[in-house]
């Protein structure tokens, strides 16, 4: 018969560690939340904080902790692997002066064609990373489909489609992508609360 071993696994070792006679580093204020909890714990851990913190690594990397889980939450379509993408090539909201800039960052801007009179409809020009651009527009298909809510990405997304028109649909798609670049963009650098049907509230007041 086969003998059962048990292990008995060492206790974990206390946190933080005592670090004893261990300046703190210098650019490290006092604070009573550890530096892991200040980076995982979003909002309610730099609650904590009496002071303005002078380690600028904190302060953002709990901002895009919140906004994955405020993107992932209210954005319908946003699933964990796009807003993550989002985030890790955005990195900063503030390397773009305007929103609008994500549209092209992303590669979703439309091509154009300067050496005719006419304005032939084009493809997009792809630039940028390709799986952050397909992440963006499966979101925009899901917002698009069956299952989408009522939104205002959602109605923009019907009005481009009614137009008809050569892959009608399929510019309907990439234009929701763009203006959900646009709009996480927003949502992260103002730190806003996302209001599905901005737009609509506005044209009907």
């Amino acid at each position: 018969s086969l003998a059962r071993v048990c292990f008995t696994a060492p206790p974990p070792p206390p946190f933080p560690p005592p670090n004893v006679g261990v300046p703190p580093p210098k650019n490290f204020s006092k604070t009573d939340t550890p530096p892991a909890p200040q980076l995982l714990g979003g909002k309610g851990a730099l609650g904590s904080v009496p002071s303005p913190h002078p380690d600028t690594a904190l302060v953002p990397s709990a901002r895009q902790q919140d906004f994955l889980s405020a993107a992932r939450q209210q954005v319908p379509g946003v699933g964990p692997l796009t807003a993550m993408a989002f985030v890790l090539l955005v990195d900063d909201p503030t390397r773009f002066e305007h929103s609008r800039e994500e549209g092209a960052y992303f590669g979703l801007l439309p091509k154009l064609d300067e050496s005719s009179e006419s304005s032939p409809q084009l493809g997009t020009t792809y630039a940028g990373v390709e799986l952050a651009r397909r992440l963006l527009v499966s979101a925009a298909h899901y917002i698009l489909g069956p299952f989408g809510p009522d939104r205002d990405l959602r109605r923009h997304g019907e009005r481009i489609a009614a137009r008809g028109g050569k892959n009608a649909k399929k510019r309907a798609a990439v234009a929701v992508a763009r203006k959900l670049a646009v709009l996480l963009h927003q949502l992260w650098g103002s730190g806003a609360t996302y209001e599905p049907l901005y737009t609509a509230m506005r044209r009907a007041a």
